[in-house]
């Protein structure tokens, strides 16, 4: 039997969703849970549009590459998800973010046309 994954831990989902889980919430706002779903979605859009890969992301989404034929393949795979956030600093400051990428590197190898 596969182990269960937390609750927490970021989801493939489509901007509708997203978005409406954000409008109907009724729950406190203090839990975060409200904005979760658009954090997972945007994590989600930035490997698929645009050339991060999934380990560069936190809350890293359910995705795995491989590479076949010197081309990088995006696999759906939830067993690869996580939850969590980063700290970022800045200046005297610090400040909790959701959705963070920790390089630049984009996952095609060949250049745009």
């Amino acid at each position: 039997m596969p182990a269960r994954k937390k609750a927490d831990s970021c989801r493939w989902a489509s901007q509708g969703e997203a978005f409406r889980h954000f409008a109907v919430y009724d729950g406190r706002t203090q839990s975060q849970q409200h904005i979760k779903p658009l954090h997972w979605y945007v994590t989600c859009r930035l490997v698929l549009e645009g050339g991060f890969h999934p380990d560069e992301l936190k809350p890293r989404p359910p995705f795995r590459v491989t590479r076949r034929r010197r081309q990088n393949l995006i696999h759906f795979d939830p067993s690869t998800a996580t939850g969590g956030e980063a700290t970022v600093f800045g200046g005297l400051k610090t400040k909790s973010a959701r959705c963070i990428g920790g390089t630049t590197s984009a996952l095609s190898t060949e250049p745009p046309t």
